[in-house]
């Protein structure tokens, strides 16, 4: 169960920062293709208003918030989008029923007890096995005035950007591509590279 509070944290997180986590490339203009499933967009027409923190397609009306947009992009369900966008990694997998996505690679039957399962080996193998502690040098350290005990108490794993990619090659030494974009951690770019979906953040925790 979502609480109103959470709700509106979600609500209020950076659209434009959850558009790159969920692989939405804006323009120099601020515009991007429509991801609404009923509109075929052909040029960007879907504008993002900061001042709302929303994106709104002036082609067809589509009008997307922060929970919205996770819903609509990543087929989740809602309290699936809300800790998505929290960085909880409780996405509640094993109750969400998958829709058609556009890429093959993602189209996988997979049981939904077992996504449960496989979702959590994934995230607890990233954090544990392949993310390193923090330093002092952390940013949360330096800017945020974060001791590291307690960074360290809260099994907080740091994120070097320059190393995204190798965390991503980590990841798809032990685990399928195909269970790595369901979990959400990888996301596809346009060449169908893989990468990982949080390389602008500084810290994940577990």
């Amino acid at each position: 169960m979502i609480d109103k509070e959470t709700k509106n944290r979600a609500k209020n997180y950076p659209i434009d920062e959850l558009a790159s986590r969920v692989g939405i490339t804006l323009d120099r203009n601020n515009f991007c293709k429509c991801v609404s499933p009923n509109h075929e967009d052909k040029h960007p027409s879907m504008s993002l208003d900061r001042k709302n923190n929303i994106f709104n397609c002036f082609a067809c009306g589509f009008k997307v918030d922060t929970i919205a947009l996770v819903m609509t992009v990543l087929n989740y369900s809602f309290k699936q989008a809300v800790n998505f966008i929290l960085g909880r990694g409780e996405c509640d997998y094993a109750h969400n029923t998958l829709k058609p996505l556009k890429h093959p690679l993602k189209r996988v039957a997979v049981d939904s007890k077992e996504l449960g399962e496989k979702y959590s080996d994934i995230y607890e193998y990233l954090i544990t096995k392949v993310l390193p502690l923090p330093t002092e040098n952390h940013y949360l350290c330096k800017e945020r005035k974060i001791s590291l005990r307690v960074l360290t108490e809260n099994d907080v794993r740091d994120i070097h950007s320059e190393n995204t990619w190798n965390y991503k090659d980590e990841l798809l030494k032990v685990f399928p591509i195909e269970q790595l974009l369901k979990s959400g951690l990888i996301r596809l770019s346009k060449e169908d590279k893989p990468y990982l979906f949080f390389f602008k953040l500084f810290a994940l925790t577990f």
